[in-house]
């Protein structure tokens, strides 16, 4: 398999870590370790679970905003990584 081509992930699976959180993306092929900050991964873990923050958060906006014109994501493409941050396209 190319490295370029996409590839679903089958489970998704927040870890609070000492430094931050550790968000496994598991693959068919493999696990990805995204660290991310204690925040999102508070974040992360909640919208998993199906638990509500007590006012909508970005990423909740997103999602109301893309049912709102009755759309969906389809994909998103990891088009680069600049000083650890990632940067993606969002189809």
């Amino acid at each position: 398999m190319a490295e370029d081509a996409a590839q679903k992930v089958n489970h998704i699976h927040v870890i609070p870590t000492q430094s931050g959180t550790a968000v496994f993306l598991v693959l068919d092929s493999k696990t990805i370790v995204i660290q991310v900050d204690p925040q999102v991964g508070e974040a992360l873990l909640s919208a998993i679970q199906g638990k509500s923050a007590e006012r909508p958060l970005t990423h909740d906006l997103m999602l109301h905003l893309l049912q709102g014109v009755d759309s969906h994501v389809e994909h998103a493409v990891i088009s680069d990584v600049k000083d650890g941050v990632f940067f993606a396209r969002i189809v």
